[in-house]
């Protein structure tokens, strides 16, 4: 699950994304959040906290950006030593990072994943780019964390607020809850895990995908004050369950206002 590969198409995904949603103020969704799925009863696995933001209205140079990259691991407390290997598992996490320079025409990123000092998987993600013409230049920046103590959101963000606001930069966030139950379970359970959640913070389904492999369910709860526009109808609440035939277990993610993990 910790691919660099992975949260490289995640952070673009992210970046490019932003674009056609529209953001209402940004409060806290933390309680809310863990308690629609603590009502699921599902086994928690992890907590992925993504924020994203433009950092810079300009085109860094390579030396600017590698600088900027430089100071990022140490504002993210990055841990071990670094290595020219990209595709990292758990163990080599204890002792290296990875640091990747992607060059560019114009779009040069720098990709940096290891572990802090709080144990968490960390991928951050540079960004800068321009257009053809020269009259769009901007840089931004995508920090990922993958936390195994749910009830650590709210500090992990506190952390992330701090490097941004070094940066003289606001993020947005999204949280996403991963849990499993041992098993494949049948359309009826998973219908009731949903209805659970639903329940539990007052939510109404907005839209949905439902077939023999995968549930999909975004909704909107009027318990968690941020929300996002999909269309005209506002949504903050992502729900999906996905049987995985390997481990023989059904996964099931709860993000708000979206999932921002592949499932």
């Amino acid at each position: 699950m910790k691919n660099i590969k992975k949260f490289l198409l995640i952070g673009i995904i992210i970046v490019l994304s932003f674009i056609n949603y529209t953001f209402a103020e940004d409060i806290s969704t933390n309680r809310p959040l863990i308690d629609t799925f603590n009502s699921t009863d599902a086994e928690f696995v992890e907590v992925n906290i993504n924020s994203n933001s433009k950092i810079k209205d300009k085109f860094l140079s390579m030396e600017e950006l590698n600088q900027l990259g430089v100071n990022l691991i140490d504002m993210l407390n990055i841990k071990g030593e670094l290595t020219n290997k990209n595709n990292l598992n758990e163990s080599d996490l204890k002792n290296y990072y990875s640091y990747e320079l992607i060059r560019g025409k114009e779009q040069n990123q720098i990709i940096i994943y290891g572990r802090d000092d709080y144990n968490n998987y960390i991928t951050a993600i540079l960004l800068t780019y321009k257009d053809d013409y020269n009259t769009l230049e901007e840089t931004d920046l995508v920090i990922d964390v993958v936390n195994n103590h749910k009830n650590e959101v709210e500090n992990t963000k506190k952390r992330i607020k701090k490097i941004y606001s070094k940066l003289d930069s606001n993020p947005q966030f999204t949280t996403c809850i991963v849990g499993s139950f041992e098993g494949e379970l049948s359309s009826v359970d998973k219908y009731q895990v949903v209805s659970k959640a639903l329940n539990a913070t007052e939510g109404k389904k907005v839209e949905g995908v439902v077939d023999s492999s995968l549930v999909s369910i975004s909704a909107y709860t009027p318990n968690i004050d941020k929300y996002i526009y999909t269309g005209k109808r506002k949504m903050n609440l992502n729900l999906a369950l996905r049987y995985n035939d390997y481990e023989k277990k059904t996964y099931i993610w709860i993000g708000s206002p979206i999932i921002t993990t592949g499932y």
